[in-house]
Protein backbone atom coordinates (compact mmCIF):
# COMPACT_ATOMS: atom_id res chain seq x y z
CA UNK A 1 0.00 0.00 0.00
CA UNK A 2 2.48 2.70 0.84
CA UNK A 3 4.21 1.95 -2.73
CA UNK A 4 0.69 2.90 -4.32
CA UNK A 5 0.46 6.03 -2.03
CA UNK A 6 3.81 7.29 -3.03
CA UNK A 7 3.00 6.87 -6.55
CA UNK A 8 0.41 9.38 -7.06
CA UNK A 9 -3.59 9.78 -6.08
CA UNK A 10 -5.74 6.64 -5.91
CA UNK A 11 -8.62 6.13 -7.26
CA UNK A 12 -11.92 4.49 -6.78
CA UNK A 13 -11.99 1.82 -4.37
CA UNK A 14 -7.66 0.23 -4.78
CA UNK A 15 -7.83 -1.59 -1.39
CA UNK A 16 -10.02 -3.27 0.98
CA UNK A 17 -10.21 -3.35 4.29
CA UNK A 18 -12.23 -4.75 7.99
CA UNK A 19 -13.63 -2.78 10.61
CA UNK A 20 -15.97 -4.03 13.55
CA UNK A 21 -18.10 -1.72 15.22
CA UNK A 22 -18.44 -2.85 19.24
CA UNK A 23 -21.61 -1.71 21.16
CA UNK A 24 -20.82 0.62 23.80
CA UNK A 25 -22.88 -1.90 26.37
CA UNK A 26 -20.19 -4.37 24.90
CA UNK A 27 -16.94 -2.47 25.70
CA UNK A 28 -16.01 -3.16 28.73
CA UNK A 29 -16.21 -6.69 28.08
CA UNK A 30 -14.75 -6.71 24.73
CA UNK A 31 -10.79 -7.15 23.89
CA UNK A 32 -9.10 -6.38 20.70
CA UNK A 33 -6.51 -9.36 20.21
CA UNK A 34 -5.26 -8.03 16.72
CA UNK A 35 -5.81 -5.50 14.19
CA UNK A 36 -4.26 -6.16 10.78
CA UNK A 37 -4.46 -5.09 7.58
CA UNK A 38 -6.73 -8.06 6.33
CA UNK A 39 -8.44 -9.15 9.64
CA UNK A 40 -9.47 -8.09 12.89
CA UNK A 41 -9.78 -10.31 16.14
CA UNK A 42 -11.66 -9.29 19.25
CA UNK A 43 -12.71 -11.26 21.83
CA UNK A 44 -16.28 -10.78 23.73
CA UNK A 45 -16.35 -13.43 27.05
CA UNK A 46 -16.10 -17.13 25.15
CA UNK A 47 -16.32 -15.89 21.75
CA UNK A 48 -13.43 -14.86 18.90
CA UNK A 49 -14.97 -12.88 16.12
CA UNK A 50 -12.72 -12.57 12.91
CA UNK A 51 -13.73 -10.44 10.04
CA UNK A 52 -11.17 -10.99 7.52
CA UNK A 53 -10.67 -9.54 3.96
CA UNK A 54 -9.28 -11.55 1.47
CA UNK A 55 -7.73 -10.51 -2.09
CA UNK A 56 -9.88 -11.03 -5.07
CA UNK A 57 -9.71 -12.83 -8.18
CA UNK A 58 -6.89 -11.48 -10.32
CA UNK A 59 -4.39 -10.41 -6.95
CA UNK A 60 -1.22 -11.40 -7.13
CA UNK A 61 -0.20 -14.12 -4.98
CA UNK A 62 -3.55 -14.53 -3.66
CA UNK A 63 -3.43 -17.97 -2.55
CA UNK A 64 -0.03 -17.11 -0.50
CA UNK A 65 -1.94 -14.14 1.06
CA UNK A 66 -4.81 -16.34 2.12
CA UNK A 67 -2.24 -18.73 3.51
CA UNK A 68 -0.51 -16.52 5.67
CA UNK A 69 -4.03 -15.07 6.90
CA UNK A 70 -4.98 -18.21 7.60
CA UNK A 71 -1.78 -19.38 9.07
CA UNK A 72 -2.05 -16.23 11.59
CA UNK A 73 -5.53 -16.95 11.85
CA UNK A 74 -4.29 -20.49 13.30
CA UNK A 75 -1.53 -19.02 15.92
CA UNK A 76 -4.52 -16.99 17.21
CA UNK A 77 -6.56 -19.78 17.38
CA UNK A 78 -4.40 -21.98 19.79
CA UNK A 79 -4.11 -19.38 22.25
CA UNK A 80 -7.91 -19.32 22.85
CA UNK A 81 -8.85 -23.64 22.72
CA UNK A 82 -11.63 -23.20 24.87
CA UNK A 83 -13.80 -19.92 23.13
CA UNK A 84 -16.16 -20.52 20.68
CA UNK A 85 -14.91 -18.92 17.27
CA UNK A 86 -16.83 -16.96 14.36
CA UNK A 87 -15.41 -16.19 11.43
CA UNK A 88 -16.80 -14.23 8.33
CA UNK A 89 -16.31 -11.01 6.31
CA UNK A 90 -15.87 -11.17 2.27
CA UNK A 91 -13.90 -14.06 1.51
CA UNK A 92 -13.95 -12.76 -2.29
CA UNK A 93 -14.69 -16.48 -3.59
CA UNK A 94 -17.58 -19.02 -3.47
CA UNK A 95 -16.91 -21.61 -1.34
CA UNK A 96 -19.23 -23.81 -3.15
CA UNK A 97 -17.58 -23.79 -6.70
CA UNK A 98 -13.85 -26.00 -6.29
CA UNK A 99 -10.53 -23.68 -7.15
CA UNK A 100 -7.54 -23.36 -5.32
CA UNK A 101 -8.91 -20.69 -2.78
CA UNK A 102 -11.69 -22.10 -1.85
CA UNK A 103 -10.23 -25.50 -1.34
CA UNK A 104 -7.39 -24.35 0.56
CA UNK A 105 -10.14 -22.02 3.11
CA UNK A 106 -12.72 -25.35 3.11
CA UNK A 107 -9.66 -27.83 4.20
CA UNK A 108 -8.62 -25.12 6.65
CA UNK A 109 -12.18 -24.91 7.91
CA UNK A 110 -12.80 -29.27 8.03
CA UNK A 111 -9.15 -29.52 9.11
CA UNK A 112 -9.77 -27.19 12.33
CA UNK A 113 -13.42 -28.18 13.09
CA UNK A 114 -15.67 -25.76 12.01
CA UNK A 115 -19.03 -26.55 11.39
Amino acid sequence: MRTSVKSGILQGRPFGGVMVLVSKKLQSCTELVCAADRYVILTTGDLVFVNIYLPCVGTADRLLICDDIFADLFSFMCKFPFHKILIGGDFNVDLDVANQVSDFINGFLYDNAFE
